[in-house]
């Protein structure tokens, strides 16, 4: 590639980066708008996220799983090491469609880990490593820079550019996992809350916006490591290209 050819690829990222960044706050209003819009609108069942836990648990077959509440707005989580479910004020606070959306989500993560789903077992792999990857990558990319100018030792910068950008990759490879744990999750509370009876079949879309809009942000954070990804390793093969 000659030098206008990463010119141009410049300024494709720079674009790239900017649209993915608008997309994040369009994802970010986007959970917000939809979880409030559901949140008024109360299941035929009327049961609250709190009180359909323990019954939806039941119908999953789990009955190893803690339940803790904690503060805060959708920072509903699972946590396959102590196997508790923590759900937040907003998910336990009312008897909502978008209430009953996010519980069965968490316990879908928790069917995961039962089922020994592979992406969630790869992701409790990779997301370690991904840590490490992300610490380690700014100063070994840093440092590589520092010692291409320093002509001596432009054989070792290269080295750490190339070692920085597979270590950047680890994050990336992260999302692709969390995206598709993300996806089965949601699928399987939608399964779940079908076959429990805790939502009526047209009230399940609802439901579903509430987990798509959710999904979203997934989506966007790997698009977002994606593209600085490509652009760290368009950067490496304009070092390697000055060989």
């Amino acid at each position: 590639m000659g030098l206008l050819m990463f010119e141009q690829i410049d300024i494709i990222f720079y674009v790239l980066i900017l649209a993915v960044f608008i997309l994040g706050i369009y994802a970010q209003l986007k959970v917000s708008s939809t979880f409030n819009k559901y949140n008024h609108n109360k299941p035929l069942s009327n049961v609250s996220g709190e009180s359909a836990v323990q019954h939806l648990l039941s119908c999953a077959g789990l009955s190893n799983i803690k339940i803790r509440r904690i503060k805060g707005e959708l920072t509903d989580n699972y946590n396959s090491k102590t196997k508790t479910i923590s759900l937040s004020d907003s998910t336990t606070s009312n008897a909502s469609i978008s209430s009953l959306g996010v519980v069965a989500h968490e316990i879908g993560h928790a069917m995961q880990d039962r089922d020994n789903y592979a992406p969630l077992r790869i992701r409790s792999i990779v997301a370690p490593l991904a840590k490490i990857g992300s610490i380690a990558f700014y100063p070994l990319f840093i440092i590589g820079l520092i010692l291409l100018i320093a002509t001596t030792y432009t054989a070792t910068g290269r080295v750490l550019i190339y070692v920085a950008t597979g270590l950047y990759f680890l994050s990336t490879l992260f999302y692709i996992v969390t995206l598709s744990v993300e996806r089965d999750a949601s699928k399987r509370a939608l399964e779940l809350l079908h076959s429990s009876n805790v939502l009526q079949v047209d009230e399940l879309p609802k439901a579903k916006e509430v987990l798509k809009a959710a999904e979203l942000t997934y989506l966007t954070a790997l698009l977002t490591s994606l593209i600085y990804f490509l652009r760290f390793f368009f950067y490496a093969l304009r070092v390697l290209k000055r060989d």
